[in-house]
């Protein structure tokens, strides 16, 4: 059985508060908690949901993906018509080492997909 951790949620009042003080560390600490306790995958909210209202949304948005990836995200909800952002996953899993010998990097790049 996969045990999905659904605490990373901005409905939650400590998690609302966390966003909106760009605590890091508590959100960190909240998902090493849930994978402490046998969480196999973390929920995620949309990651679109970080530049609500703000310029530059994709640029926020790619930043943010790759931020994530590097404190443990394992799932998001992304737009998969930005070609940028698309790019800039598969760069970052070839990066962590999530792309056994890089394949899904150097196909994407042989078919156009990271420029």
């Amino acid at each position: 059985m996969l045990i999905v951790g659904e605490r990373i949620n901005s409905s939650r009042k400590a998690i609302y508060h966390a966003i909106q003080a760009k605590d890091a560390d508590f959100i960190r600490s909240e998902t090493q908690a849930q994978i402490e306790a046998g969480a196999d995958y973390i929920d995620v909210n949309s990651i679109n949901n970080v530049s609500f209202q703000l310029p530059a949304r994709k640029l926020l948005n790619r930043t943010f993906l790759v931020a994530a990836m590097s404190h443990g995200l394992d799932s998001a909800i992304i737009e998969p018509t930005d070609h940028e952002l698309m790019a800039s996953l598969i760069a970052a899993e070839a990066l962590m080492n999530r792309d056994e010998f890089c394949l899904k990097y150097i196909k994407a790049y042989r078919t156009g997909r990271l420029s």
